[in-house]
This record gives structure tokens, C-alpha cells and sequence, in this order.
């Protein structure tokens, strides 16, 4: 459910005044650890935690994503590529992607929305049990916990800059 996913849940803006390209995320359920679908799959065989940042694969396919080509991974530019890595570094190096930062977020907006939420009714029937704290096995079909991915993915960029 994002870009490099299957295309769907993000709006693409393009501001008149710079013509930059915004994107804004609407539904990004299971982007930390997502599986590829409910109750099967992994298609990357990691939850996406190993998938590098230029990456081309999609995570539901071996297909290329189609805007991430022409854009990130344009053979136009290494100045787009190196800028990407290079803002994936400063959030590493500023503990962005720790549990202290994640707690913070998790915290605010469950003090804050939680009211406004009903899970009771589940999907088909069946009611997830949200959790920060879920999976470790990174071959499974559950959710990897944010704690696992996050480790995972900070060890993955810093050995493949």
C-alpha cells in the first residue's frame, strides 16, 4: 500500500510554483514490516526490511515500480540517487528510526485518535490485534515488529551506501 507497492493509497502533487512532485500518503497501512498481504506471502522473504533503497522491485512482484524508475532510479541522474541516501543518512544519524522516536509518535496519536477508532467490527470478521510489539521472524507471514524492522533496515542501508 505505497508507491513502490501496488501503486494505490498516495496522492501525487505537483506545486505550481517550484513544479517539485509532493507526494502525500493517505493510507500506508503495513508499511513497517508489511507481509504483501494478509494471511500469506512475504514476497521479498524479509517483510521489505532487507530490500535496499534504490531497490526496483515492487514487494508484491519482481515488476519494477513504474514512478520510482522514472524518477528516483532514473538513469538521468545520480544526483536524485545520491540525495536520497544521502536524506536516508541524516535520519539514521539523527535516531529518527529508534523506539524513543517511534514511542513518541505511537504515543501522541494514540492519546490523541484512539477515541476515534473502531476496530470492533474487524475485516471479514476477523479483528487484528495491533501491536508495536508483534513478530520477530522475518520469514513468517505476520507483522514484523517496528523494533526488528527498523534495526534491520538501519543495518541494511549503512552496508550497502
Amino acid at each position: 500500500d505505497d508507491l513502490r507497492g501496488n501503486y494505490n493509497n498516495s496522492y501525487v502533487y505537483f506545486t505550481p510554483d517550484t513544479n517539485k512532485m509532493v507526494i502525500i500518503p493517505i493510507d500506508h497501512d503495513r508499511v513497517l514490516g508489511a507481509t504483501g498481504n494478509v494471511g500469506g506471502g512475504n514476497p521479498t522473504g524479509s517483510h521489505g526490511a532487507r530490500t535496499l533503497p534504490l531497490d526496483r522491485r515492487t514487494g508484491y512482484s519482481e515488476n519494477d515500480s513504474k514512478l520510482i524508475n522514472v524518477t528516483l532510479l532514473s538513469s538521468n541522474s545520480t544526483t536524485i540517487p545520491n540525495d536520497y541516501k544521502n536524506k536516508i543518512q541524516t535520519l539514521i544519524n539523527s535516531n529518527w528510526m529508534s523506539m524513543d522516536k517511534y514511542n513518541s509518535y505511537y504515543s501522541y496519536a494514540r492519546t490523541n485518535y484512539s477515541s476515534m477508532t473502531n476496530r470492533s467490527s474487524g475485516i471479514n470478521g476477523y479483528v487484528p490485534n495491533f501491536s508495536i510489539s508483534e513478530n520477530t521472524d522475518t520469514s513468517g507471514d505476520n507483522n514484523l515488529d517496528v523494533a526488528t524492522y527498523m534495526s534491520i533496515k538501519s543495518e541494511v542501508f549503512s552496508n550497502n551506501k
